[in-house]
């Protein structure tokens, strides 16, 4: 039998002890404490394949530094039986952490049947929504086009995911978009917020996305979030969404955003939710807001 309380337990102990010897050594203890949790989520974690992912998770660190050394750039990782193509392998590893260790998604309420992600950046949170919902449908929307290649390729496999290659907002056309070099993992419209060479994207309403019952709208679209918000109201399709997981992007430079009136329009359109966020290091500065919202017949 397993002593899971023994290993839920020591990682703490272990760090305290090695933060003694090494006096202090930041750096290599940001890594040792993240291994001892990769560890911990092997056995306690609650996705059904934890352990793959933890196995993977300890490959590709050591994958990565063997590259550096090699100065062999890693291109692609197979990941729960999937090849991932990437541009970046530090990004790759942040959002293996994320999405899959840290589980950003894993709190849907009920089992979805259908999924509308809006920021799929190159397909990890739809392989995530795939590994715990294999029979949902998914649709995924990514602006940048370099990412939205790779995005393509590390989804093939999946005959029930569609794919929209356009940036979501509250109208069609096209906008300037800046793709953070070199992955795009921030890339947005705005200047501020991404920065890299410009490129002209087609643009797309989020209420054009929403044409029957989402169980569960994923969206990270970096600053995008008020306007399309405020579009999907207009449009009264807010009603058919029953879950919803926002990235929303609090005191960014150059929008006009205003948090609570984010929030009382989820309260108006009869969703309830819940925020997480960790403290900016300095006052005003720009950083990442979690909501979680559900339909109020949802959640009572």
């Amino acid at each position: 039998m397993r002593n899971v309380g023994f290993w839920s337990a020591t990682p703490n102990a272990i760090l305290a002890t090695i933060q003694r010897i090494t006096h202090g050594a930041t750096p290599l203890i940001s890594k040792i404490s993240r291994i001892l949790e990769v560890l911990n989520f092997a056995i306690d974690g609650d996705h059904p394949r934890r352990s793959e992912i933890a196995g993977a998770y300890l490959r590709f660190h050591l994958r990565s530094t063997m590259s550096k050394v090699s100065r062999r750039r890693l291109r692609s990782f197979r990941l729960l039986g999937n090849e991932m193509h990437f541009a970046d392998p530090g990004a790759f590893q942040f959002l293996l952490s994320e999405i899959f260790i840290d589980g950003t998604y894993k709190r849907c309420r009920q089992k979805p049947a259908t999924v509308l992600d809006c920021g799929s950046n190159i397909g990890m949170s739809i392989l995530y929504f795939k590994t715990l919902w294999p029979e949902a449908k998914i649709t995924g929307v990514e602006a940048s086009p370099e990412t939205f290649a790779l995005l393509r390729k590390n989804v093939a496999q999946f005959g029930d995911v569609r794919l929209v290659d356009a940036a979501v907002c509250d109208r069609h056309g096209t906008m300037t978009f800046y793709p953070s070099s070199p992955n795009s993992m921030t890339g947005s419209m705005n200047a501020v917020r991404s920065g890299g060479e410009p490129t002209m994207v087609k643009t797309i309403p989020l209420s054009e996305l929403v044409n029957e019952p989402i169980d569960l709208l994923k969206i990270d679209i970096e600053g995008s979030e008020m306007a399309a918000f405020h579009e999907l109201e207009s449009s009264g399709k807010m009603p058919l969404i029953r879950e919803m997981l926002i990235e929303y992007h609090f005191n960014l430079p150059g929008e006009d955003h205003s948090l609570p009136e984010f929030l009382d329009r989820l309260t108006r359109c009869g969703f309830d939710y819940e925020l997480s966020s960790s403290l900016p290091n300095s006052f005003g500065e720009c950083h990442d807001m979690f909501i979680w919202a559900l339909r109020r017949e949802v959640v009572h």
